[in-house]
């Protein structure tokens, strides 16, 4: 199922995440809460010119997250709703 606001949805990868980042704040409040670091980038999904999801990249150290968050599925993924 595809949800409507999502039809013509594309995704981004913005710049490293740094103190700058307009929602750095928030994504650390999330990854401390997680006890991970704060995720050096981030997929962002957009629709209708907004951010409607960012999700958390790891890729270097997913096995250790996966135990950590306890996400028996792959396809599951650490996100924020903005």
């Amino acid at each position: 199922m595809v949800e409507y606001f999502l039809a013509g949805a594309y995704a981004g990868i913005p710049s490293v995440i740094t103190p700058q980042y307009s929602i750095y704040k928030t994504i650390k409040e999330v990854s401390d809460g997680l006890g991970l670091d704060v995720p050096s980038r981030t997929l962002v999904i957009y629709a209708n010119k907004e951010a409607v999801y960012e999700f958390f990249c790891y890729p270097e150290n997913i096995k250790k997250i996966q135990e950590r968050i306890r996400i028996s599925n792959m396809n599951e993924a650490i996100s924020i709703f903005i």
